[in-house]
């Protein structure tokens, strides 16, 4: 690599970086989507365990997950405060991303500036962008080792220095995220890739796929065998209430995939794609193509988050414009025109930021998906004025921040996993909200132990709500108004219904 393109790609991570911190600084606050990870992240830091055992989710309950993303936030952790943390390192995981695309596109592409193009084009994602720009999410972690892994499938191909590499990040991504199981998928229609497409096997290549195999098999049954025989193969939607599933798993369109990956990734990604079909074929772009493919049929299944497959897709897609790009950028220099090749590159840098210029508009958006600070000082006030064993009900989205803050049960959050008739219990308290009848409400509070009801500011503006229909100044009086519009107030559960579980 050309000590230029070391500079030009060093420039690009540093641009990406430091727009995506542009913008989460511009917001006051963190996703609540966070708030449930810095609970992890904050047990770690106090007793070396995150919360496995969970004495405030849903009252209390038994939680299964990879803690390896929490443990690497909670090592950060001890030098920056929460917010800090939440800010800056997940950007930097995920600006990691641009780099990594780099090499996976000059490995087949063998051309440096289609390459560092591929590797701008990732930055901007705008589906990718949008979902982790403000928040802790775990794919901020996945997707640079999702690709750090792809990486390294290729290059232990031509160098087996390279496997020892790849056999600690495989068991790193198996260990880290089911996401490891649709790599599998995407190596198996590899290999049927290579087969009809008439490339030299690689002897190494079935070993290493079959190795991947069994060993994301074992993990998944170790890991996840709890979740497992409580859910089935229903698992693969995560236990949510079957509305939010019908949101999550929908439909995905041609409209909302190129405006969610971008018009410039789409076409070039695409070109190179065909390319790679009917022209120069390529074992490393075939890989990639196996894994557009394999991502493509799970999401029109409903098998994986349209949100989640769009941001793989278009990573994916990035990386094969490189092929596409190459060809262009080499008829260009074929011109005598000087400046032709950097007359195109700069169309299509100004195309790209053309694309991403909605994320500006998205700020707003984004300012939506924080918490208030009536919210939390209505969750701190919590804390000091309750007992320390009061079960709280607010939105379910709510229900970490809110546990975050108060230290208090809350009755529902977003983590589903394990939990028994979620479809029952999450619309019970959705709709105990607008309940007209005081003995309905009280008989849903009581079913589930509610101590105190918080009428949140997001919980009003979200659904127009302004009181809680079926206050009582004695069952559920009023007990604290904070000042302002849409402004939260706090319930207090004083009578118990008679119910049978």
């Amino acid at each position: 690599m050309k000590r230029n393109t070391l500079i030009w790609l060093i420039l690009i991570f540093v641009l990406i970086l430091g727009v995506r911190l542009f913008f989460t600084f511009s917001i006051d606050g963190v996703s609540y989507e966070s708030y449930s990870i810095l609970r992890n992240v904050d047990s770690i830091k106090d007793s070396g365990l995150p919360l496995f055992n969970d004495a405030l989710s849903f009252g209390g309950r038994e939680k299964f997950f990879s803690p390896i993303y929490h443990y690497m936030l909670a090592i950060f952790g001890f030098v920056l405060s929460d917010f800090l943390l939440v800010k800056i390192i997940p950007n930097i995981f995920i600006s990691l991303l641009s780099v990594i695309v780099f090499f996976i596109s000059l490995h087949f592409s063998k051309d440096e500036e289609a390459s560092l193009l591929s590797a701008l084009f990732v930055g901007f994602i705008p589906v990718l962008f949008n979902n982790t720009i403000n928040n802790a999410s775990i794919f901020s972690f996945v997707l640079p080792l999702f690709f750090l892994v792809v990486y390294l499938f290729l290059k232990s191909n031509q160098d087996i220095n390279y496997l020892n590499w790849l056999v600690v990040s495989m068991i790193i991504l198996v260990a880290s995220h089911p996401m490891s199981i649709v790599f599998a998928l995407g190596l198996l229609v590899y290999l049927l890739f290579v087969k009809s497409m008439g490339f030299r096997e690689s002897s190494k290549e079935p070993e290493i796929v079959l190795f991947y195999l069994m060993f994301v098999l074992w993990a998944t049954i170790l890991v996840y065998k709890v979740a497992l025989s409580a859910h089935g193969f229903e698992i693969i939607w995560q236990n949510l209430p079957l509305t939010l599933v019908e949101q999550t798993f929908g439909k995905i369109t041609l409209a909302g995939s190129l405006y969610a990956i971008g018009v410039l990734p789409l076409i070039f990604g695409l070109s190179g794609l065909y390319k790679n079909l009917f022209s120069k074929k390529s074992k490393a772009a075939t890989l990639m193509m196996s894994l557009a493919i394999t991502f493509f049929i799970l999401m029109f299944l409903g098998l994986v988050q349209v949100v989640v497959g769009l941001m793989f897709l278009g990573v994916i897609l990035s990386i094969l414009s490189a092929y596409a790009l190459k060809d262009h950028i080499s008829n260009l220099k074929k011109f005598k025109f000087k400046y032709s090749k950097f007359i195109l590159i700069l169309i299509l840098i100004i195309l790209l930021f053309a694309s991403f210029v909605p994320n500006f508009f998205l700020l707003d958006t984004h300012k939506k998906d924080i918490p208030s600070n009536n919210d939390i000082n209505a969750f701190l006030w919590i804390k000091n004025n309750t007992p320390e064993n009061s079960s709280v009900l607010v939105l379910a989205e709510e229900g970490s921040v809110m546990s975050y803050y108060s230290n208090r049960k809350n009755v529902i959050d977003e983590n589903y996993l394990l939990i028994k008739n979620i479809n029952r219990r999450y619309s019970d308290l959705n709709s105990v909200y607008d309940e007209a009848f005081l003995t309905s409400a009280l008989r849903t509070l009581t079913f589930y132990s509610v101590n105190y009801v918080v009428l949140t500011e997001n919980n009003q503006k979200k659904f127009d709500r302004r009181f809680f229909r079926a206050k009582d100044n004695v069952c559920l009086p009023l007990i604290k108004e904070f000042e302002g519009n849409n402004s939260p107030k706090i319930f207090k559960v004083n009578c118990l219904f008679n119910v049978e579980n």
